[in-house]
């Protein structure tokens, strides 16, 4: 009995420490941060202990600029969570968009998800950025020059049912439209014509159901999630069932499809006749529809707004638009059902090459609407130097592992480079100044290096249709303040609508006298 009543009281006395110690070592592993490296850049004062910089979402461009401009060198490394990150200045451009060593696929897959993931055997394909990589090729296959070509008609009689929406709107006075409410709607048609399903683009009921799960898959992306990949937040569950439901509408689509023996010619029966399996279908088409409207369908907006404040390329694209009627034919006494039927006749060659001031100013629209950074992992498994310094990239040896970034403002807001960096002129690409020429790697609208845009011409010809539709039919002008919102906010992650203001345009018939009935 004393033998028993020894260990008892021996138990007893250290029963917080058998809790305790275990609990110390689980935290411990949960939080625990490998230091960086010897030789990698300036670690950022603002670091908190466990978190890391939580204002590298919060104030996003903001604190990539302090601790930039904080070094001699202009990179320098804090931690998000357990991930060690290195944010790479100006001078390390050539370095982060020309080496094989650094992976976009890798870096975005590790820090922010852009696509719904489901649990199955291709999860770590996607983890390790194999997913990104099957996607990019699959999107060159995809968007061939015969596949655009065959879409074309189609989508330019959908702008045009949404412009003879606007026309009748303003039939008899002038009418207001809200450009990130009308004009991203028809972008979004647009982008499930060529990334997505008929059966979605052919319905205004499908359009806005998978666009309310497109919204809360991509507002679930959260910065805790990032930080802490352990945490099970109430947006990435809405995120998990958002995309569980997108998979079944498109699974409804192909066994519809199957059963009937009907064919479609767009993206699901592409990837249908390839085999893809059910979830390679999802994954593809959700993350066509991110890569498209999160930019496209926002640039074009701000397009509108930017051109409704700038009288000068207001003229330039009427002019435009008015001279590629008319060589295509279009009567002018003919008002707007000529120019509607002329357009519509516009080939794949005519949409991206008859607009080349629409183009200057979607590319000056991008870069400033292309705030935050790009990101990158380096997967050589050795340290990468950075040109221009005597610093290093850590390589992939640590759990998590090291990400690098870059912020665009490092070159499109770069006074160096860009006269006037914080006015809104497409006349800086024009020959004889060519801004965008003056340094290697000054642009990164469409993807510079390694890393091109894969979509730029289908991107361009969306835009493109939109607003060339829009000045052939409509007078306009900004609403509100007169365009004293159209800063961008250089803290925002991404292109996006403004936070605290939803523009409008006010617009009327440009030949009220021929106006045509919906």
């Amino acid at each position: 009995m004393a033998i028993f009543s020894t260990a008892g009281g021996w138990l007893q006395a250290n029963l917080p420490a058998i809790f305790t110690i275990p609990l110390l070592l689980l935290l411990s592993g949960l939080f625990y941060r490998p230091a960086f490296p010897k030789g990698a850049p300036k670690r950022s004062t603002e670091d908190w202990p466990i978190f890391g910089s939580p204002r590298f979402f919060s104030e996003h461009g903001d604190f990539n600029l302090r601790g930039l401009a904080r070094t001699a060198i202009n990179n320098f490394s804090f931690y998000l969570g357990k991930h060690q990150v290195v944010s790479i200045g100006a001078k390390g451009r050539m370095t982060y968009f020309d080496s094989n060593a650094l992976n976009a696929g890798e870096g975005y897959a590790t820090l922010f998800t852009g696509t719904p993931q489901r649990q199955s055997p291709a999860k770590k394909a996607r983890d390790s950025g194999e997913y990104q990589s099957k996607f990019g090729k699959t999107i060159i296959l995809l968007l061939k020059k015969t596949y655009l070509s065959r879409r074309t008609p189609v989508m330019a009689a959908d702008v045009r049912g949404s412009m003879e929406r606007l026309l009748t709107k303003a039939a008899h006075s002038s009418a207001v439209m809200k450009p990130f409410e009308d004009i991203y709607r028809i972008v979004w048609q647009q982008t499930n014509r060529l990334v997505g399903a008929d059966e979605v683009a052919n319905s205004p009921e499908q359009l806005n159901r998978v666009l309310c799960l497109f919204e809360d898959i991509a507002e679930g992306a959260s910065p805790l999630r990032v930080m802490f990949p352990m945490i099970p937040t109430l947006q990435h569950v809405k995120r998990m069932v958002a995309g569980a439901r997108l998979h079944g509408i498109l699974q409804g689509f192909v066994d519809g499809r199957r059963a009937s023996g009907r064919k479609e010619d767009d993206a699901l029966q592409f990837l249908i006749d390839a085999g893809e399996n059910p979830a390679g279908i999802t994954e593809f088409i959700a993350g066509g529809l991110f890569a498209g409207q999160l930019n496209t369908g926002v640039n074009a907006a701000w397009l509108l707004i930017y051109l409704a404040t700038n009288e000068k390329w207001y003229k330039e694209i009427r002019k435009e638009v008015e001279s590629a009627l008319l060589r295509h034919g279009a009567d002018e006494a003919g008002g707007a059902k000529s120019a509607l039927e002329t357009l519509s006749r516009f080939s794949l060659e005519d949409w991206t090459g008859e607009f080349p001031m629409i183009d200057l100013c979607l590319k000056e629209t991008i870069r400033f609407q292309l705030p935050g950074t790009f990101c990158r992992k380096n997967t050589s498994g050795k340290h990468l130097p950075i040109s221009g310094s005597d610093e290093i990239i850590p390589k992939d040896a640590y759990v998590p592992p090291a990400i690098q970034v870059f912020l665009t403002d490092n070159c499109h807001f770069n006074s160096d480079i860009y006269s006037r960096p914080l006015s809104w002129d497409p006349g800086r690409y024009l020959e004889g100044r060519a801004e965008d020429k003056k340094e290697p790697h000054a642009y990164l609208g469409w993807g510079v290096g390694r890393h091109s845009c894969l979509g730029m011409v289908a991107a361009q010809m969306e835009v493109t249709m939109v607003v060339a539709f829009f000045f052939a039919l409509f007078d306009f002008q900004l609403l509100d303040d007169q365009g004293k919102h159209t800063i961008p906010d250089r803290n925002r992650f991404g292109a996006g609508r403004p936070r605290d203001w939803n523009p409008r345009l006010q617009y009327k018939l440009r030949y009220p006298e021929n106006a045509v009935k919906a």
